[in-house]
């Protein structure tokens, strides 16, 4: 696998460089922005640099180092665009952890247990400045028994339901989170599961729980940014937890290329994954890490992490661990890092996989909840005009999914 190959084909619709740009970006990333030819660039490679660090959700941080460097050697344009999204993403972070602050009070007074996830955790622990980590959601995980107490206390915080499923039964078996939003647009991914390789087995998550620490103590155990590394959710939130390092490494692997792959991937994900090494190098037990790979038969996307780490961004970690951790190649979870890996997936294609993933009667549950929906799945999906036309949309679904088919199959 080549991680480069794959994040720069999809920007064959540019007539900028970007195997040129991907690699400027990540030279900057890594505070190598001084081995870029900048001069070199052309108009197009600027408009492409703008495209793709937007799109690889890495724009503030490129923002700050090249802020950082000499910026009146830079496109004059691009520098101002990159600047305008650091302060878009320091406003909408505000927001996010606001409403943070108000789930977690809300969780807290209802006993239910939470951890952070993704950038929830990582803006406040390994980022100095929390608006340089883009977020798009808030991603907390709850016990499965929880869920829905869980569920219904946010929804008094005026959080619903974002998302028609194909039938709410379902959800609790083929699905790992519950997607809501607020009025003012915020969306909360509510977590039972960590990635879908979990749905068989709820109790896989034992491990995390017992593998977490409170956001200060993060920060306190950040080496890097001693004074800086702060938590941003008030006094009454100090008790939130998170992951541990080990934890959280194993999980943001997984998530990237076991959950997403590595097509539809971004950069930022990779990057989170380099600074949780750096940031913690003695935190990280590759004992457990390796125990627990085998255990969830997560070996591949971890393997896959950190050989694409060390050639991506020349991530420092013991140089022995790729040889020690090679052997676990668990051949269902091997299978399906190399394919998401492979560039424009259809719709088609992404439903096979999803079904292939599932025990045989979970296939038949999947199956038949794709072919007839719920109502209110119809009715959200398709907007009938006028309403009372719903059920005709299942000829055109059907339609569809066999068109769908057909060019999956025969291109």
């Amino acid at each position: 696998m080549n991680y480069p190959a794959i994040v720069a084909s999809k920007y064959t619709s540019y007539s900028g460089n970007a195997g040129l740009v991907f690699e400027a970006n990540c030279k900057t990333l890594t505070g190598r922005a001084w081995q870029v030819d900048w001069p070199t660039f052309t108009g197009d490679d600027w408009y492409l640099l703008r495209v793709m660090a937007k799109t690889e959700g890495v724009a503030p941080l490129l923002y700050r180092a090249l802020e950082r460097s000499n910026p009146d050697t830079l496109n004059g344009l691009t520098f101002q665009a990159l600047r305008g999204e650091y302060y878009a993403t320091a406003a909408y972070n505000t927001l996010l952890f606001e409403e943070l602050a108000r789930i977690l009070t809300a969780l807290e007074a209802a006993e239910i247990p939470v951890l952070l996830l993704k950038g929830a955790a990582l803006a406040q622990t390994i980022y100095s400045d929390p608006a340089l980590r883009p977020m798009s959601d808030l991603d907390v995980l709850v016990p499965f028994k929880e869920i829905d107490p869980a569920v219904r206390t946010v929804k008094t915080l005026g959080y619903r339901s974002d998302v028609a499923s194909l039938w709410p039964c379902l959800e609790r078996v083929l699905g790992h989170h519950d997607h809501l939003r607020n009025p003012h647009g915020v969306n909360l991914e509510l977590h039972w599961s960590l990635t879908q390789a979990f749905n068989r087995d709820h109790t896989l998550t034992d491990w995390f729980w017992q593998h977490t620490k409170p956001l200060p103590a993060l920060s306190r155990d950040n080496p890097l940014q001693p004074s800086q590394a702060r938590t941003v959710l008030p006094a009454e939130c100090s008790g939130a937890q998170a992951l541990s390092p080990t934890a959280h490494l194993l999980f943001l692997s997984a998530h990237l290329f076991l959950q997403h792959g590595a097509a539809r991937g971004i950069l930022l994900w990779l990057y989170d994954l380099h600074l949780m090494l750096i940031t913690y190098p003695k935190e990280i037990d590759w004992e457990a890490l390796l125990e627990q790979s085998r255990r969830l038969g997560w070996g591949p996307p971890l393997v896959t992490a950190l050989a694409q780490l060390r050639e991506t961004f020349r991530t420092d970690f013991p140089p022995q661990i790729l040889d020690t951790f090679q052997p676990l190649r668990d051949a269902p979870s091997q299978e399906w890092v190399k394919e998401k890996s492979q560039p424009n997936q259809s719709r088609a294609w992404t439903l096979w996989q999803k079904w292939r993933t599932l025990p045989w009667p979970g296939r038949a549950v999947y199956g038949l909840g794709n072919i007839f929906p719920s109502p209110a799945f119809m009715r959200k999906r398709y907007d009938p005009r006028p309403a009372w036309l719903w059920p005709f949309y299942y000829f055109y679904r059907w339609g569809d999914m066999l068109a769908e088919v057909a060019r999956y199959f025969f291109g």
